[in-house]
Parts: structure tokens; C-alpha cells; sequence
């Protein structure tokens, strides 16, 4: 439909994804559920991204972290694979990005009006319990480990491993049943 449509694939740590979705109550759950919709749609848009024609020029990603930590030198490469000019005052948005928000919607950019924060990268560490950074790591952890996020390390015991796996299996087979065995 757009042939020479490019894409820019903003990733960040799903753990401080995790409480961000929390607080903007944007999905019901516990931490295993956002931690399976964030692997979810973060693995959709790289594939995705990776399978466009000339993904090169079409799809780029930055990440959340690298943007708070290094913002010039960030958008200075994005606006260059762009074919954009870098202007200073991009790092200026948020004295007039409030007024671009709908209100219905002003709850939950809260942080818009303000300057970038490098205290928001790795949040999740001041902010998550450990029970929720374990369980969030034993469902994406992988991926966190392969777009290079550390891991804190702790694992999840073998006994709630094993209940997992068996709730997984157990409950599509007797949903099968209940279809097979009507009332």
C-alpha cells in the first residue's frame, strides 16, 4: 500500500513497559500477562520490520533507553536515516506538547509536559517488586536478554515452573473436552 513507508520501532525494557501499562491501567492482568502481550507486540514489530522490502530503509529501531540517556546524538541519527534535518529544538517538545493531546487522553501522557527524564530508564528496579521482575523475566526473558537488557537473575522455583506448564497444557485440553462432552 505504502512501498516506501519507514517505520521506526521504538523499544524499551519491558519491565519498566510493565509498570508504565500499570499505572495508565491500559491492560488488565498481572505482571505474567503484560509480560506475554509486551513480548508479543515487541517480536511482532521487529518481524515485521525485518520482513519489509529493503528493511534497511524502511524500518529502523531506537531504543527508549538509548533516547533518555542520549538524545541529541539519538535523533540526530534517526532524523539523518530519515532524510530529516535535526533542529535543537526537538528536544524541546514538551513546551507545547501538551496542547497537542487530546483531553480525553491527558491522564496518561502526564510526563509530555516535562524534559526527558534518565531517571526513567530502568525504573523497574526502584519500582518493581521482586516477585514481579522474576515473574516478568520467566515469561520474557529471552527477549529481554536478546535486545540486550540484563536480567536480574533471580529464577522462578521449579514447583511454580511446573504448575505453570500443566495450566498451560491442562486448559486447552479441557476446554476440548467440555466441547466434545456437551451437557
Amino acid at each position: 500500500m505504502f512501498p516506501e513507508a519507514q517505520f521506526v520501532h521504538i523499544i524499551r525494557d519491558g519491565r519498566d513497559v510493565a509498570m508504565s501499562m500499570r499505572k495508565a491501567k491500559w491492560l488488565k492482568g498481572n505482571i505474567l500477562t503484560i509480560a506475554k502481550y509486551w513480548q508479543k507486540q515487541v517480536t511482532a514489530g521487529i518481524v515485521a520490520g525485518k520482513s519489509l522490502k529493503n528493511s534497511q530503509d524502511r524500518y529502523y529501531e531506537v531504543y527508549y533507553e538509548q533516547l533518555l540517556q542520549q538524545p541529541e546524538a539519538t535523533l540526530k541519527a534517526l532524523c539523518a536515516w530519515l532524510n530529516l534535518e535535526y533542529i535543537p529544538q526537538m528536544l524541546e517538545y514538551y513546551r507545547d506538547a501538551n496542547s497537542h493531546i487530546p483531553s480525553e487522553h491527558k491522564d496518561i501522557f502526564q510526563l509530555i509536559e516535562k524534559p526527558i527524564d534518565v531517571t526513567r530508564a530502568s525504573a523497574w528496579k526502584r519500582e518493581l517488586s521482586d516477585r514481579d521482575i522474576v515473574n516478568f523475566e520467566s515469561i520474557a526473558g529471552d527477549l529481554l536478554q536478546t535486545l540486550g537488557y540484563e536480567l536480574n537473575g533471580a529464577k522462578i522455583p521449579f514447583w511454580i515452573t511446573l504448575i505453570r506448564t500443566a495450566k498451560d497444557i491442562l486448559i486447552p485440553f479441557l476446554y476440548r473436552l467440555k466441547d466434545r462432552f456437551p451437557n
